[in-house]
């Protein structure tokens, strides 16, 4: 940045000051706090750039376009506006727009002379035509940017520059038989019949959305701007073409780094979004764990002590019947059928409260080993143990009308967190359960596959259409209706998996039914 390049910017923001000497530190900055001083500074030394508050720019910019010499205006904190030269949602990306501005501005400044060397040439200013006209069109051939005198009304080109043409790849005789719309493209609105139209009325020229298209090939953007001159005798336009080609390859990188880091932070949002879903419902598996261990505990005791009774009951009756069917009862006794009707209703109770008691231990046993509060850490563990105690827990929702049907295989243990499997299993047969509407069956086969070990969980439920089919592990969706389904249970599963080196597939047909497939890895290295 040169560092005689004068700056003005308009804000009461600290910020934005700090900004733009971060962005410019070698150029004279002076700054105001509202338009009124602008305005007084502006008066006493133009600048080469104005900075802009929102505010500042709603107020002054309307009446800066009407000044063809105004500096390039850059509106920090705002949206699009015509009448600057940039708008930025704040200061972080200045540096390049404000070296693009002072760039502009040279060019500006370089139009400004050759303008004014013109109308002092042209106003008699030289004494002689001759030199004046020589000087002129040296001045014009010289200059770093492509420059067409075209005829106001009829937009014939009738003198062009080297530099025209370069960018055009044609010599001037071929120039000077077109017309500037043969030779500049539109893109977008307004186009350059329109600003051309206007042009004629003001003087004034400013196309920003234009392309010339060289005879070789290629696509050169280019911004126009013009002046009315007075040229040989009659009024002609002026018209500056500036290659703006870099600068919009660098608004196009620009732009594709926002939306890159855009990506990233949704992509990392939704990251920790999962992860705090897996945290939260792992809290809660720990809090159930605990609670499930205390229940376990205070209930020993008196299950204990209930098939303890239960069988000292068992074998004292076994042996009133050893004692009734004796010889040294009384007949009366032995031969008393109400005697051994009451007999035979308390031996009935004796089984089935023996029963019962086997089923409370049975079900404490599978909470004890759903839970596995004692496993924190990866070990090596068997699946089928897993399986076996989560049906266990889930047999409420598939008793009289589901049939279970277990095609174990010769599996490996493996290593893992078994209480975060089990999760994923109870997930997995519950779903599968709510599936079946009245009778179906559930089959579960494991297998190996090469180094993975393999879990098939499958139902003859309603099965899952195509169009969710793709969206059933996304975070909140759920096909079960408001109230009834969270959507968090697949999407908690699969990141679990995937915490295990695994993978989940599944395989769905609407009216059939629906297979999930857990893989897991035989052999995992973990770190510490």
């Amino acid at each position: 940045m040169p560092e005689a390049a004068k700056l003005l910017l308009v804000s009461s923001g600290a910020s934005a000051l700090e900004a733009v000497r971060q962005a410019a530190p070698q150029a004279s900055l002076r700054r105001a706090a509202d338009t009124e001083s602008a305005r007084r500074l502006y008066a006493e030394d133009a600048p080469d750039v104005l900075l802009l508050d929102p505010p500042a720019a709603a107020q002054w910019l309307p009446e800066l376009a009407e000044d063809s010499d105004a500096p390039p205006a850059i509106v920090l904190g705002a949206g699009p506006s015509p009448h600057a030269f940039a708008c930025l949602p704040d200061a972080a990306g200045l540096a390049p727009w404000l070296d693009a501005a002072l760039r502009f501005r040279a060019l500006q400044s370089e139009n400004m002379l050759i303008r004014r060397e013109s109308e002092r040439i042209h106003s008699g200013l030289l004494t002689s035509y001759g030199e004046a006209e020589e000087k002129y069109r040296a001045l014009i051939n010289d200059a770093s940017e492509a420059i067409f005198l075209v005829d106001l009304a009829s937009r014939a080109i009738l003198e062009a520059n080297r530099k025209a043409e370069e960018l055009s790849g044609l010599p001037k005789a071929q120039l000077t038989r077109r017309s500037l719309t043969d030779v500049i493209e539109s893109e977008g609105e307004p186009s350059l019949d329109q600003n051309w139209k206007r042009a004629q009325e003001t003087g004034s020229l400013l196309h920003a959305n234009a392309a010339i298209r060289p005879a070789g090939g290629g696509r050169i953007s280019v911004e126009v701007s013009g002046s009315r001159i007075s040229y040989a005798g009659h009024d002609v336009m002026q018209c500056i073409c500036h290659d703006v080609t870099d600068r919009q390859r660098l608004e196009a990188q620009l732009r594709h780094q926002a939306e890159e880091l855009e990506r990233q932070v949704e992509e990392r949002t939704r990251d920790l979004q999962r992860s705090n879903q897996t945290l939260v419902q792992q809290e809660k598996m720990a809090a159930l764990g605990a609670l499930v261990a205390g229940i376990a505990h205070d209930m020993h005791t008196p299950i204990g002590t209930i098939t303890s009774n239960s069988d000292i009951l068992a074998r004292a009756l076994v042996r009133l019947k050893d004692l009734i069917g004796g010889e040294c009862c009384p007949e009366s006794f032995r031969n008393n059928p109400d005697l051994m009707r009451v007999v035979n209703v308390v031996t009935d109770i004796s089984k089935v409260n023996q029963l019962a008691s086997d089923r409370i231990i049975a079900i404490v046993r599978s909470l004890r080993n759903f839970a596995r509060l004692d496993e924190a850490d990866v070990r090596s563990a068997d699946l089928h143990e897993g399986l076996d105690s989560t049906l266990t827990l889930v047999h409420h929702e598939l008793k009289n009308r589901i049939t279970v049907k277990k095609e174990y295989g010769d599996i490996p243990h493996v290593p893992c967190h078994l209480n975060q499997l089990n999760q994923v299993f109870m997930n997995m047969l519950v779903n599968a359960a709510h599936a079946i509407q009245g009778q179906g069956a559930l089959t579960i086969r494991t297998f190996r596959e090469g180094d993975a070990v393999k879990i098939q969980i499958g139902d003859t439920g309603a099965g899952i259409t195509p169009e969710n089919l793709s969206r059933i592990f996304d975070t909140g969706f759920t096909t079960k209706g408001a109230g009834v389904g969270t959507g968090l249970g697949l999407a908690i599963s699969q990141k679990i998996i995937q915490d295990h080196k695994g993978h989940i597939e599944v395989e769905s047909e609407v009216g059939k039914g629906t297979t999930f497939t857990i893989t897991l890895p035989v052999e995992w290295k973990t770190s510490s």
